[in-house]
């Protein structure tokens, strides 16, 4: 697994997650087992025991990183690899994703109850619905103010061209760069105990404690920092009605992973057929068996 961290996926914004997967996966395989020697046996066992203290959808992705690391090995270095690993059969179905939005209320308070170093960065999550790896990693470099796009290093490894609004813009000219060697590449800093900016680490740390207390302290239940990009989803959806735009912002690949948004076009059409309604003229007892002529022309 070390091999392949450093080889593929040192460098990238999803490193961190990658090696968190890793360290996950190895608590339950014997990292002194060869590769040619690991069974689906095994790996069901393995699976059983992550299961116990953790989501279907996190083993799911700690085995997806798994089985990336171990082709690695088989494509580069021509490592034998085990013949009877059934990877479908190990992964468990995903309960479906619920959408939460933050009502303009809870955003508002939420704003009242963040600290002064987390504004900008949830500001940003909710102008562009980037994942929070995304907006930890963004660098100053990724920012053309001139042409006024961004380069978004997204999931899976890739990057996304996003436009910079006005809002946006003088949101990211507000932010002070940090003047520290270790920081200043970063847009998103947050000030350590030490009074210092420090990059954020998206997968946990020091700074999560504190939005996990504005969030609470705000009265706002139920609601995670990946909310807010469904709080962009939905809202944007709402006002442009335009599905595929909406999943070109997202940097979706497929259209069907936005449809999970779709339910914000059916209240639409709820309250539209709502306020539709056609009520003929009521007719009398001795007019119901008539039969209205219409002349040509009306």
């Amino acid at each position: 697994m070390g091999t392949y961290q450093k080889q593929v996926m040192e460098g990238k914004s999803s490193a961190r997650t990658s090696r968190s997967q890793a360290r996950t996966i190895m608590e339950v395989v014997d990292p002194m087992t060869n590769l040619h020697e690991l069974t689906q046996a095994q790996m069901l066992r393995a699976v059983s025991a992550l299961l116990e203290e953790r989501s279907a959808a996190t083993v799911n992705r700690c085995l997806d990183n798994f089985k990336r690391a171990i082709n690695h090995m088989g494509e580069t270095y021509d490592a034998k690899l085990p013949a009877k690993i059934n990877w479908t059969r190990l992964k468990k179905k995903e309960p479906e994703e619920r959408v939460r939005e933050l009502t303009r209320a809870e955003e508002n308070a939420l704003f009242e109850h963040l600290r002064n170093d987390l504004h900008p960065l949830v500001h940003f999550a909710l102008l562009t619905g980037a994942r929070q790896g995304t907006i930890c990693g963004l660098l100053w470099s990724d920012i053309d103010f001139d042409e006024g796009r961004m380069i978004f290093r997204i999931k899976g490894g890739g990057t996304q061209r996003f436009p910079l609004t006005e809002e946006t813009r003088e949101l990211l000219q507000s932010i002070p760069q940090a003047r520290t060697p270790a920081t200043r590449r970063y847009v998103f800093t947050f000030l350590g105990e030490d009074g210092q900016p420090h990059p954020i680490n998206p997968s946990g740390g020091h700074i999560w404690m504190k939005w996990r207390d504005a969030v609470r302290d705000a009265g706002i239940e139920d609601f995670r920092f990946h909310d807010l990009r469904h709080t962009f989803a939905t809202r944007m959806l709402r006002q442009t009605g335009n599905l595929k735009l909406v999943s070109r912002l997202l940097g979706h690949k497929s259209l069907e992973t936005t449809m999970r948004y779709a339910h914000v076009l059916d209240d639409d059409l709820e309250q539209a057929l709502s306020a539709y309604a056609v009520r003929p003229a009521t007719l009398s007892a001795t007019d119901s068996g008539k039969v209205l002529k219409i002349k040509s022309g009306d």
